[in-house]
């Protein structure tokens, strides 16, 4: 078996159109939430690795802010007070000074990005909205 017959359809590039039609940035940071783990392997994963599927790699973390950054420049998100806080979030998380505090993902960090994509993908849900928000509440921090 290959390693495209072993992605999850999404990976695959098929979306609910069909493998034909380019998925927008926004599926594609919908993808990245769920066609990947949450768990953080005892070891570090590398992109040819055995599961390269974990939020806990450098290279998926490249790809969400690659990916909020180009949602912003598209217009795929023009909420200002959204754009502000993928501002905040891309800034925080590709900031020198905090990549060279820590050596590895954290539960905290996959926390964040996942609250990071729920309020990209417009979530309706309240409580969900708040536990977003609430979780982000750190890039406001003025300590941090």
């Amino acid at each position: 078996m290959d390693q495209k017959e072993q992605l999850p359809p999404i990976v695959q590039g098929h979306s609910p159109q069909g493998p034909e039609r380019q998925r927008s940035v926004l599926e594609e940071i919908r993808c990245l939430r769920h066609a990947y783990s949450d768990q953080i392997p005892k070891d570090i994963v590398h992109s040819n690795g055995d599961n390269p599927y974990t939020k806990a790699r450098r290279g998926w973390w490249t790809a969400l802010i690659g990916n909020l950054q180009l949602a912003m420049r598209t217009g795929e998100v023009q909420d200002e007070t959204l754009i502000d806080l993928i501002k905040r979030f891309s800034a925080w998380y590709t900031n020198p000074q905090h990549l060279s505090s820590k050596a590895l993902t954290t539960a905290d960090d996959i926390r964040h990005a996942n609250a990071m994509i729920t309020m990209v993908l417009g979530e309706k849900d309240e409580v969900k909205k708040k536990e977003a928000l609430q979780a982000l509440s750190f890039l406001f921090d003025e300590n941090e």
